[in-house]
C-alpha cells in the first residue's frame, strides 16, 4: 500500500518515478549478456556487440536521461 501511494504521489506531482539513468540500465543489460555468453546461451561475439553498442553510440545518445 505504501509503495502504491508513493507512486501515485510522484505521478500526480510530476516527480520522477524512476531514478536510474538509462546508461546504467544499458550497462546492466550488457553485463547480463556477458554472463549469458559465459554460460554458452549466446555467442561471445553477440555479447561483445551489445557491449560495443552500449559503450559507444547508445551512451552518447541518451546521456543522463532517466527512465
Amino acid at each position: 500500500m505504501d509503495q502504491d501511494a508513493d507512486i501515485r504521489f510522484r505521478v500526480k506531482h510530476d516527480v520522477p518515478v524512476f531514478n536510474r539513468p538509462f546508461s546504467q540500465v544499458a550497462e546492466e543489460y550488457a553485463d547480463a549478456q556477458q554472463r549469458r555468453a559465459k554460460a554458452g546461451e549466446i555467442s561471445q561475439a553477440r555479447a561483445m556487440n551489445v557491449r560495443n553498442k552500449v559503450n559507444g553510440p547508445l551512451n552518447a545518445y541518451v546521456g543522463s536521461t532517466q527512465i
